[in-house]
């Protein structure tokens, strides 16, 4: 039966795992968070592994997760998929239609694949049909109140694909990640926009996020915001835009980059604070 969710209940995001971590917490190269509402809980991404030993710690039970939602195919975001499966094996899964797709990287200097584990590919493939949700366009949860949407339309100039990031093993084409989707519920503040890389550009997002949801502000912004390494210029434009929207909480997290979070928080002061493992935020949804 589907998940009744009443207007005015608190919804509570917790950061598994993340770059930034203090022990006990461990800390690693990947990016989960737990959403919480009444007695219903959603994996956003699973990380690397860490989020095993953080949920112990923060007193979380992983196989108590109804849905597990992949923000795109990237092994930092979908690497510990299979051992939350084994733990919770009736989960649904939610990816958009384009998640088996490759992935490559250059960051290194030579190719490497960077996307769904063999593992996780097979795991996904013989899931039961009621389980495995791929979608295209928009779709939603818990009763209409956590919205999805992947293959995010690249509209701002300075918003372009990083060039270290390749959709084919020749590293010849840029990778556009028809895979990514981003994450939004609304609150009694406004907009509350989760992103696990946010590939296709913060801007670029919230903007299409704000079309799906017309008269609402944009409140929160939480996530990856992949800003690391770009321009000073580019930074300058997620900063106004920031400004002009009149978000009031910016919390950058995992492939933010340590630098341009630095730079942020200089930036924009208060609306700044950088993510964590272990963060709790709690919102009211409408």
């Amino acid at each position: 039966m589907p998940a009744i969710i009443d207007r005015g209940a608190d919804l509570s995001l917790t950061i598994l795992s993340d770059n930034t971590a203090s022990p006990p917490l461990q800390g690693e190269h990947g990016f989960s968070v737990l959403l919480e509402v009444n007695s219903t809980s959603v994996l956003f991404d699973t990380g690397m592994g860490a989020i095993h030993s953080n949920a112990i710690i923060l007193g979380i039970d992983l196989s108590k997760i109804k849905s597990i939602i992949l923000s795109h195919g990237h092994y930092d975001h979908t690497d510990a998929l299979s051992s939350v499966l084994l733990i919770s094996p009736t989960t649904s899964v939610y990816a958009s239609h384009s998640i088996f797709i490759d992935h490559y990287s250059m960051k290194t200097g030579t190719t490497r694949k960077i996307g769904l584990s063999e593992e996780n590919k097979l795991t996904l493939s013989t899931m039961k049909p009621d389980q495995l949700h791929l979608f295209s366009g928009k779709t939603d949860l818990l009763d209409g109140k956590i919205s999805l949407l992947e293959h995010i339309p690249r509209i701002d100039p300075l918003e372009i694909p990083s060039p270290l990031l390749f959709s084919d093993a020749s590293s010849t084409t840029a990778d556009l990640f028809p895979d990514e989707l981003v994450l939004w519920f609304n609150t009694t503040k406004g907009l509350v926009v989760l992103t696990g890389c946010c590939h296709a550009g913060i801007r670029n997002t919230c903007e299409m996020v704000k079309e799906l949801a017309p008269g609402f502000p944009l409140y929160a912004i939480i996530g990856g915001f992949h800003l690391a390494g770009v321009s000073e210029e580019r930074l300058e434009n997620t900063a106004v835009y920031f400004e002009n929207e009149n978000i009031s909480v910016v919390i950058p997290c995992h492939c933010t980059g340590r630098k341009e979070t630095l730079w942020l928080e200089n930036r924009l002061c208060s609306r700044v604070t950088k993510g964590f493992c272990g963060m709790k935020r709690t919102f009211k949804i409408i």
